[in-house]
């Protein structure tokens, strides 16, 4: 319902280790993860890969900084098989004042109302 066509989501097999031990991201944020995602406060493009990719900023906060996940759309794993949302990292940003950066630098797609 974001402008963003409903695929199956996929993560690499590191993700999890590089989520709790090089971004801090605990065992119960990970666990969610798939609810954040599909829950979230803010959807940006982008700024570095506007055509490809979106930045999901989720309502849950980690050391009270707002995680967000940046979303390869479509990506193609392997010929001859159905593209996926490549879920490539999460993490707690934190300079928190990029994310009024980004909606004045229009690249807000959507906000929870």
């Amino acid at each position: 319902g974001r402008g963003i066509r409903s695929l199956r989501e996929t993560r690499g097999g590191s993700f999890s280790k590089k989520m709790l031990f090089d971004h801090a991201i605990s065992p119960k944020h990970l666990y969610g993860l798939n609810g954040l995602i599909c829950q979230p406060e803010k959807v940006f493009k982008s700024k570095t890969r506007p055509e490809t990719s979106v930045v999901v900023m989720t309502i849950e906060t980690l050391r009270e900084l707002p995680i967000v996940v940046p979303i390869e759309l479509n990506k193609t794993m392997a010929v001859g098989k159905a593209p996926v949302h490549w879920v490539s990292s999460a993490y707690a940003k934190d300079e928190p004042e990029a994310l009024i950066r980004w909606e004045k630098e229009g690249l807000l797609l959507w906000k929870h109302r």
